[in-house]
């Protein structure tokens, strides 16, 4: 059981899920989860890169699981 919430605004998109274990149709045990995920832009990542110290940045797009990636590097 799976439940999200997403807000473009802010960033951020916030989950939760219910994990059960079932043996014979009799529940055995249950997880709960939950998971805050925040995204940043291009700008936005360079610029907290930079505000805390790193020179030379390098951004590079990858592909890989079907997705597009922003990968960044540079010098502390």
């Amino acid at each position: 059981q799976a439940e999200s919430l997403a807000n473009k605004h802010k960033q951020y998109i916030f989950s939760k899920f219910v994990y059960s274990k079932f043996i014979n149709n009799k529940l055995i045990s249950q997880e709960n989860e939950e998971m805050y995920l925040s995204w940043y832009y291009y700008y936005e990542m360079e610029l907290i890169l930079e505000k805390v110290g790193f020179k030379n940045i390098i951004y590079q797009e990858a592909f890989f699981k079907n997705e597009n990636h922003m990968i960044f590097t540079g010098e502390n």
